[in-house]
C-alpha cells in the first residue's frame, strides 16, 4: 500500500491560497495525498478592493470567500502556529474557538504567513497611518 504524503500549507492569504489550489489541480485524483491549511481567519480576503469596501462601494462579503469552500481535497485548520520543528516536521497549533492545541506532522511545508506594511522607519507615518489590511 502506498505511503499517504502529507503536505501541509501555512497562511491562507494569495500565497497560501493559490498552492493549495495547484496541488489540489495536480493531486485532483489521487488517494495518496493528504493536503491540509492553517490560517487565523476562516475566509479569503481580497485586500485589494478593501479602499471600495471602506467607501462604502462594495460590500465585505463581496470580496470574501470562506476557505472551507476552497479545501475541495483539503483539511482546514482555523487557528494560530505555535511553533515550528523543522527537524522533527511537526507543527503545533492553537486553534481559534476553542483554544486546543494540537500538533500536524508533514512530509512537505509551505509557509506562507502574508506580509505586514513597510513604513522605512518612518515613525510619524506609522504613528499616523491608518492601515487597510482587514475588513
Amino acid at each position: 500500500m502506498p505511503q499517504i504524503k502529507k503536505i501541509l500549507i501555512l497562511g491562507g492569504g494569495f500565497g497560501g491560497i493559490n498552492v493549495l489550489k495547484l496541488i489540489q489541480k495536480k493531486f485532483k485524483n489521487e488517494s495518496n495525498v493528504r493536503i491540509s491549511l492553517v490560517s487565523k481567519d476562516n475566509y479569503f480576503l481580497y485586500t485589494p478592493m478593501l479602499p471600495q469596501v471602506s467607501s462604502g462601494l462594495i460590500h465585505p462579503s463581496d470580496i470574501t470567500i470562506p476557505i472551507r469552500k476552497l479545501c475541495k481535497q483539503a483539511e482546514f485548520y482555523q487557528a494560530t502556529i505555535s511553533l515550528i520543528d523543522l527537524k522533527q516536521k511537526l507543527v503545533t497549533i492553537t486553534r481559534t474557538f476553542d483554544g486546543k492545541v494540537h500538533t500536524l506532522d508533514y512530509d512537505y511545508l509551505i509557509i506562507s504567513p502574508g506580509s505586514s506594511t513597510n513604513f522605512f522607519d518612518y515613525k510619524n507615518i506609522k504613528k499616523h497611518a491608518f492601515v487597510i489590511n482587514t475588513v
